[in-house]
């Protein structure tokens, strides 16, 4: 399955008006691919916009860098989506085979017409990931208390077979001499 995140960003002049749209959680399954998207629209500034991605683990930690894409690298179009002709630039980061330890917050920041714009980023939610390791150790010891289970109850029957045909033959023998030593 693939998720998607996104990020709009409007720069409109030097001076900035900036809106920013982006989720604040993206539910993902462990083993999942999610594609997060950072758009960029600028009305006056058309230069070049340099877009960096980065992880922050939790408030109390540092960030780290993870990914940048360079000027110029990204899809840019001319788009009056916003109600204004801008250039929309479109950039994506991916992360394949999600694990528990993706689950962190990823933010896209912006350097664009002599700025630098932050977001607080989009938290990946990595569901399923302790229940699935769970519930295959839950299967794998079911499966080796059950394979316990079975050499128990075997061994117990092949004691109890032996034994039975060992009391079978002494038996009747043993009653047979000591009825005929008492005559």
């Amino acid at each position: 399955m693939i998720n998607f995140g996104y990020l709009l960003l409007f720069l409109i002049g030097v001076k900035s008006d900036t809106v920013v749209k982006q989720p604040a959680l993206i539910p993902s399954h462990h083993g999942d691919s999610v594609s997060l998207t950072c758009t960029v629209l600028n009305q006056n500034c058309v230069g070049n916009n340099s877009v960096y991605w980065i992880i922050q683990e939790s408030e109390e930690s540092r960030s780290r860098f993870i990914g940048a894409h360079g000027t110029s690298i990204g899809r840019c179009e001319w788009s009056s989506e916003a109600g204004f002709r801008a250039r929309r630039c479109v950039y994506s980061f991916s992360k394949k085979d999600l694990k528990l330890s993706d689950s962190e917050t990823y933010n896209c920041t912006v350097a664009a017409c002599g700025e630098i714009l932050f977001w607080n980023g989009t938290k990946l939610d990595i569901i399923g990931a302790d229940s699935a390791e769970q519930m295959m150790t839950f299967v794998i010891l079911s499966i080796v208390r059950t394979f316990l289970l079975l050499i128990t109850i075997a061994s117990i029957t092949f004691w109890y077979c032996m034994n039975s045909k060992r009391n079978s033959k002494d038996g009747p023998g043993l009653l047979t001499k000591s009825a005929s030593d008492h005559l």
